[in-house]
């Protein structure tokens, strides 16, 4: 039911626009890649507190990645932080679904969980910035599985590369498999 809810939901969002509007929106006020993915952890951590985390994922997310695009931000990168936001608002109260999950399990009441909990929130957020503010603690793994992860801070203008054209205009990029994944021909 979800699910459905959320389709119908999507469909309405792009007939209507509505990512272009939020893309439009965001820029008057001229965020920097940085600003805006603080800003999405702000808005993600206050929706993690009251709604379920497939809720977030299948409304909320698909109107913020045409913004991130639009600025540049690596999807990969975007993905692992609204990830972690989701997590951490599975650990916090009020609709924390974890702290009700071991409240069950140890028959202690909610409170005190919430308080043995308080400090892995607490840096479960201060990992949340790092990540945020340094991308390269998420992008170094895809980096070394032989991948060229796309990185607008580190990598080359796009712009020259595709006779002007913008990173949304050309297209996906695939990443080469690893070595070790492609499969093995036998002589």
């Amino acid at each position: 039911m979800l699910i459905a809810g959320a389709l119908v939901f999507n469909y309405v969002v792009t007939i209507e626009n509505v990512p272009l509007s939020v893309q439009h929106f965001i820029a008057a006020f001229q965020l920097t890649p940085i600003g805006y993915l603080l800003l999405v952890n702000a808005i993600l951590l206050v929706l993690g507190c009251l709604l379920e985390g497939t809720t977030i994922l299948l409304v909320i997310v698909p109107i913020l990645i045409p913004t991130a695009k639009a600025l540049g931000i690596d999807l990969v990168h975007f993905g692992v932080v609204v990830v972690v936001n989701i997590m951490i608002g599975l650990l916090t109260p009020p609709f924390g679904l974890l702290l009700f999950v071991v409240a069950n399990m140890t028959k202690k009441p909610l409170m005190s969980i919430v308080r043995e909990a308080a400090p892995f929130i607490f840096v479960a957020i201060v990992v949340l910035a790092i990540i945020t503010v340094v991308p390269q603690t998420v992008l170094w793994l895809p980096r070394v599985m032989g991948g060229e992860v796309a990185n607008p801070h580190t990598s080359q203008d796009m712009s020259s590369a595709t006779g002007g054209a913008s990173n949304m205009l050309s297209g996906p990029r695939r990443l080469p498999r690893a070595r070790f994944l492609r499969p093995l021909v036998l002589p």
